[in-house]
Formats: C-alpha cells, structure tokens, sequence
C-alpha cells in the first residue's frame, strides 16, 4: 500500500503480522519489526492470499504457524487455551472450539 509522505516526514502505519514460532506469542505494536523478502516461497504464496481474501487473524496465524513449524494439532489446541481469554477452564475450551 503506497503511503504519501509529501505533506509530511513521518507515517505511522500498522502492518498485521504473525509469529513464525508457535511457541512465542504474536508480535504487539512494541515489538520491532525489520522487513526483509521472505525466504519461503510457501509463506510468501500464503500471505499474498491472506491479503486478498482477508482471514481473519486467528486462521492466518494457524496457516503461517502450519508452514513455519508444522505442529502438531494438540499443541495448537494447547497454545490457543494458554491465550484464550475466559475465567474458567470451560469458557476457554469453547473459545478456543470457536
């Protein structure tokens, strides 16, 4: 997406990203991130998609962790209860069912 810096020096964007290692939680706004060309052609076919279908985030991190890693689907389970955000352990089982 182009960005016109002709009014102005600086531009604060947000650039959606996922984490490529299961095990670590997503990037937030205050993480840095340093651009570089994806060395996987897989990936770079998958974001691409994800930019034209519009995943929702959950689906597109499960994608790029499915490339990057390819866990095991108990682990997946396991990772999104240890983030779900619910008071009991029933709650989170349905959340992370959804």
């Amino acid at each position: 997406m182009p960005i016109d810096l002709s009014r102005r020096a600086i531009a604060y964007v947000e650039i959606p990203t996922a984490c490529t290692n299961y095990d670590l939680p997503a990037p937030t706004r205050y993480d840095r991130m340093t651009p570089v060309r994806c060395p996987d052609p897989r990936m770079a076919a998958l974001t691409a998609q994800i930019g034209r279908v519009g995943a929702p985030r959950p689906a597109a991190q499960l994608a790029v962790w499915a490339i990057a890693n390819d866990p095991a689907w108990d682990d997946i389970v396991g990772q999104a209860e240890r983030y779900a955000d619910a008071d009991s352990d029933e709650a989170r089982a349905e959340i992370v069912e959804g």
